[in-house]
């Protein structure tokens, strides 16, 4: 799992042993030692710096990655454990000392203002946070974290005399025979409430865990510090809130009818919740690939009709044996794409099994990896950081502009009227849920001292507010109120949800471009991701030719329009 580095190693040698602090250490303090004498010298000395946190960083992500691919080896959870524990609490003094050693130098107003305006902006925020009592209590929240992974890793199911993961599970949801999908459903939510006590145990140590660091750091609470904490300089803690309303006003209605139509097209009195996974207008649901290779292949196909060369970046990934896409028992929950700074091609992880979801999460961590690929040559680390309201673009976008070239999976127009009704539908059926989820955690963590029943009441009282029509969890309330904890972002990102909101508005965005002019869609798309991080997100969402904006009149625009689409579709496939 290893490529040629795609920057060359000017301060470490090659054969540096990356979890000895003891070697690393001397780079550091021989970087901190200099003083630069001039403007060309102060940039030598950020790359520098730059050098030696990419290859902690990759060394880092290749320990993550190897314990997320297999939650239940213990000599790769104890080398993960052992980087959180004994590199990031040493790196991050001297990265508060380099920083505060960058801006007193007085050659720093001689740097091109316009390129270093989000890099000064960002130092400075992070000198600004940063509190040496906070290290042992993020590396604690970090371990924490990997707790929620082997614990929903390790969940197994057992039925009809077979052992499934999770993920597996999901192919009896979309089983035409609705006692199937009951008993399905049921079973995997029981295995779910047997681990409810535990993680709710979990999530109170992290919360502490976050309000003492919220605290050391001169916040009430840990909302009011992750949002400076995030480099959040576009949007506010109440722009979140009202774009929480915005979506309850403006949304909701439309998923509302799109319950009415399932509960319709099934001809059932009342829908349950095992009925929600099961695909309308087939006798069988979408499976476009039985292999991990045929998805591959067919993403790759894909990703080079939209633009020449754009999937060869992918077939780059499966040459390195970058992907690990197919689910088991040991593997961690979800998807990601991993950045990689040193080697310059990224990792994807998945947990497939063979449905039309997996396909389209595939292409969404295919436009992270592309992302990645285009803001690899940004000269400062920090631009290839990209916030995630760039990052969720990037991949939330490529979901739309694939459909048109989805015959490369389903050669029949049925098939393909069937999977841009699911996608379009999955868009609208998400904000929901992501402003519940993102007013959950502002009231988690504006009321630290809440208890697990109060909790539980505050979840019951969102799902209420955006979920709860047209489906009937009678008996299954206790289900209903443990939801969150499905909801890895919770856990292990707190606050990292509601950009998928503000991107899918985005992705909507450049979609109706895409009708206008596809190929300068496509050019502005790829040029804006290639900016990473150089400049402030709403510059980056203008250079795509899009607005960083969740104000009800766009909403409400994109609202018709993905609704046209959906009006459309369902007329072809209902027949009329």
């Amino acid at each position: 799992m290893n490529s040629t580095p795609y920057r060359t190693r000017q301060l470490l040698k090659s054969d540096t042993a990356m979890e000895d602090w003891s070697a690393l250490e001397p780079c550091f303090q021989q970087l901190l030692a200099q003083q630069p004498a001039s403007a060309a010298d102060l940039e030598k000395w950020l790359a520098g710096f730059d050098e030696l946190l990419a290859a902690i960083g990759e060394d880092g992500a290749w320990k993550y990655i190897r314990m997320t691919c297999q939650t239940d080896d213990k000599a790769r959870a104890d080398a993960y454990t052992r980087f959180l524990r004994e590199i990031e609490p040493q790196l991050k003094p001297l990265v508060q000392q380099f920083q505060q050693q960058y801006l007193a130098n007085p050659h720093l107003e001689e740097l091109d203002d316009r390129r270093f305006e989000v890099f000064n902006r960002s130092v400075r925020n992070e000198v600004a946070l940063y509190r040496v009592e906070n290290i042992p209590l993020e590396t604690a929240v970090a371990e924490k974290n990997q707790q929620y992974s082997s614990i929903t890793g390790g969940m197994m199911v057992r039925f009809r005399e077979r052992d499934y993961t999770m993920q597996q599970m999901e192919l009896f949801a979309k089983d035409a025979d609705r006692n199937t999908r009951r008993a399905a459903w049921t079973q995997s939510a029981e295995r779910r409430l047997a681990a409810r006590e535990e993680l709710d145990q979990l999530f109170d140590e992290q919360l502490q865990l976050r309000h003492q660091i919220a605290c050391n750091a001169g916040f009430d609470n840990f909302r009011d510090y992750i949002f400076p904490a995030k480099g959040r300089f576009d949007y506010s803690a109440v722009d979140c809130q009202n774009f929480h309303t915005v979506i309850e006003q403006t949304v909701v209605p439309l998923v509302t009818e799109l319950k009415q139509l399932r509960r319709e097209v099934m001809q059932l009195d009342r829908l349950r919740p095992w009925d929600m996974g099961l695909d309308l207008f087939v006798d069988k649901p979408l499976q476009p690939f039985e292999k991990s290779e045929e998805l591959v292949a067919g993403v790759i196909d894909i990703f080079n009709r939209l633009h020449p060369g754009m999937g060869d970046k992918i077939d780059q990934m499966r040459q390195l044996g970058h992907l690990d896409l197919d689910s088991r028992q040991g593997k961690a929950p979800g998807g990601y794409n991993h950045p990689l700074e040193e080697t310059g091609v990224p990792f994807i992880f998945m947990n497939s099994v063979g449905l039309h979801s997996n396909l389209i999460t595939m292409i969404h961590e295919g436009g992270h990896a592309v992302h990645s690929f285009l803001k690899r040559d940004q000269s400062l680390l920090e631009y290839r950081q990209t916030p995630s309201e760039v990052s969720e673009l990037a991949s939330m976008a490529m979901e739309l502009l694939a459909l048109p070239h989805l015959d490369r999976f389903y050669p029949d127009q049925r098939d393909r009227d069937l999977a841009v009704y699911q996608q379009f539908s999955r868009a609208l059926e998400l904000l929901p849920w992501v402003a519940t989820v993102d007013a959950f955690q502002h009231w988690i963590y504006t009321n630290p001292e809440h208890n697990v029943a109060e909790r539980t009441d505050y979840w019951e009282a969102l799902i209420q507010r955006f979920m709860a029509s047209e489906v009937d969890w009678s008996g299954l309330e206790e289900t209903q109120r443990s939801l969150w904890q499905r909801q890895l972002h919770i856990f292990e990102m707190p606050f990292y949800y509601i950009e998928y909101a503000i991107a899918q508005l985005g992705a909507l965005q450049l979609w109706r471009n895409f009708q206008v002019d596809g190929p300068a869609t496509m050019n502005c798309y790829l040029d804006a991701l290639a900016m990473g991080y150089s400049r402030p997100i709403p510059e980056i969402y203008q250079k795509a030719g899009i607005s960083f904006d969740f104000s009800r009149e766009l909403v409400g625009e994109l609202m018709t329009a993905a609704g046209g689409v959906l009006q459309e579709v369902t007329g072809r496939l209902r027949g009329k």
